[in-house]
């Protein structure tokens, strides 16, 4: 997802949310996730409840390994995106 389709994509309603989780190997893994509103419940639900195919709620901006993003991502995030930590 190019900067552009993902400031589009902010200013339609969807959110920037961090997931922690496992990757499919099972190493510790962090994802940014653009979330369209209709899906944000579904998705946050599916959370809840377990193991969850990212690609079938959000669209995966940037992700790492370990249990959260490092304090650049976190910034660069912040700086381009305007993520606000919740």
């Amino acid at each position: 997802m190019t900067k552009f389709q993902a400031n589009n994509a902010l200013r339609s309603g969807t959110t920037l949310l961090v997931h922690g989780g496992k990757d499919a190997a099972g190493r510790l893994a962090w994802y940014f996730v653009f979330v369209s509103s209709p899906k944000l419940k579904a998705f946050r639900k599916a959370c809840e409840s377990g193991a969850v195919s990212l690609e079938q709620f959000a669209n995966v901006l940037t992700s790492g390994f370990g249990e959260m993003p490092p304090q650049r991502v976190i910034e660069r995030m912040k700086k381009v995106y305007d993520y606000q930590a919740t």
